[in-house]
């Protein structure tokens, strides 16, 4: 196993919706976020990776949601300047007639 040690920095909010009170850790100092966080103070954390822990397969799935969106993305636009492009030959058709 690996031991991996994170820095960083609890902060304080309050909840939007309920009012409780809620504490996040960052490995930065937030304050300045218009999240309105307070900063409570500095504090670490230690974990022990599993002997096995492989992170492709993780980074795959992200990388397959980001190509999935980029394809959707690419075909919206297509549509669209096709469309534009429907539109504009349909009304210089019109201006020949």
């Amino acid at each position: 196993m690996t031991t991996v040690t994170i820095k960083g920095f609890v902060h304080h909010s309050k909840s939007g919706s309920t009012g409780a009170d809620e504490f996040t850790f960052f490995t930065f100092d937030a304050t300045g976020s218009s999240m309105g966080y307070s900063l409570v103070g500095p504090g670490e954390f230690t974990y022990e990776l599993p002997a096995d822990f492989n992170p492709v397969g993780s980074r795959l799935k992200q990388l397959a949601a980001q190509r999935e969106k980029a394809c959707k993305e690419f075909a919206d636009t297509v549509r669209r300047i096709d469309s534009e492009i429907g539109k504009l030959t349909a009304i210089a058709n019109e201006v020949q007639a």
